[in-house]
């Protein structure tokens, strides 16, 4: 099943890659003049829909999907999925559900693999499986679940992007600029702390308490430990900069859930992302954080971004993928 993995890495290179080539192909000209006259897509973040018929769906394929897709979220207090997923059957398969921004469509008939962008709407991707028996369909979904994935969520950072991108300022501190970057920050957000090295911000709603560090520090002599200093420096700089309401509390890593730690490239430049769970230490308060450490060899530092939420009983996944995808799009200048 080797050319099929190779087959989708591919399809999802030609067509997500196609803007960093020029000049523009006839082809990719068909497809953007034709999406002009496409409807919008609609679906919320990391929603996505499987077609299938039910016999498929309670099949081993359907089993794979569910394992892989709606596996919960590593990192958040309470249990959300990776993605929001609901199966309909192609009878039901109408004229709006068609329009869903990312689809999965499942069936047994000749073998085929493909993506399909802008197929019944604007800024959608459809991936279709088909194959002759039932396990051939669940390999199929096996050998290619992991880049499927990763295509939607980046496809849905971009997009997340650019819907707030009018919300976010690059003019919140010259820190930034002296040390070689430019970051969006949500406008929503205020500087409370300002250092050389050092930004803090917070977002304080009655809902929701969201923070952001970012931090500059020379690149470590000795990087064959840099996955095991992430914590320590995560706790270094939450234990002064975060503190808790309680006199002589404040923020930590929660060590009872180890932080997940997964290679990155960020900007050219290798970085290590961290998701995990915070306390306070002295209190009681507690909650989600995603962390990117870069590794910016250019200019000799680490560059370091933490966000963190504190909001009881709201759904967090949306929120810290909307922070996810603001970190993400830093630049290194």
């Amino acid at each position: 099943m080797k050319w099929l993995k190779f087959s989708f890495l591919v399809l999802v290179f030609s067509v997500y890659n196609a803007c960093n080539s020029a000049p523009e192909t006839e082809e990719e000209k068909k497809e953007r003049e034709a999406s002009r006259i496409l409807p919008d897509s609609n679906g919320g973040i990391l929603d996505l829909i499987v077609i299938a018929e039910e016999n498929v769906w309670e099949g081993v394929a359907g089993e794979l999907v569910r394992k892989y897709f709606t596996q919960m979220q590593y990192g958040l207090p309470q249990p959300e999925p990776r993605f929001t997923v609901n199966q309909v059957t192609p009878a039901q398969y109408n004229s709006l559900l068609k329009r869903t921004r990312y689809q999965i469509l499942l069936s047994i008939g000749d073998s085929a693999l493909e993506i399909r962008t802008n197929q019944h709407a604007k800024n959608q991707v459809l991936a279709y499986f088909s194959a002759p028996t039932e396990i051939a369909l669940a390999k199929m979904v096996a050998a290619t679940q992991a880049d499927l994935r990763e295509t939607i969520r980046e496809k849905d950072r971009q997009r997340v992007l650019k819907r707030i991108k009018s919300t976010l300022s690059y003019e919140t501190s010259p820190v930034l600029k002296q040390n070689n970057i430019r970051l969006g920050v949500p406008r929503s957000f205020e500087l409370e702390v300002e250092e050389p090295k050092t930004l803090v911000y917070w977002k304080k709603t009655a809902l929701e308490d969201i923070g952001l560090i970012v931090n500059f520090r020379p690149l470590p002599a000795q990087q064959n430990l840099m996955g095991e200093n992430i914590v320590p420096v995560r706790d270094s700089l939450t234990k002064v900069h975060i503190l808790g309401e309680r006199e002589g509390s404040y923020m930590i890593t929660e060590d009872l859930l180890k932080p997940q730690l997964n290679a990155q490239e960020i900007e050219g430049q290798f970085a290590l992302e961290a998701r995990g769970l915070w306390r306070t230490e002295g209190d009681i308060l507690g909650g989600p954080f995603l962390s990117y450490t870069i590794y910016d060899e250019e200019h000799g530092q680490i560059i370091y971004l933490d966000t963190f939420i504190f909001a009881p009983d709201q759904k967090k996944r949306n929120t810290l993928f909307e922070l996810e995808a603001i970190l993400k799009a830093v630049e290194i200048l």
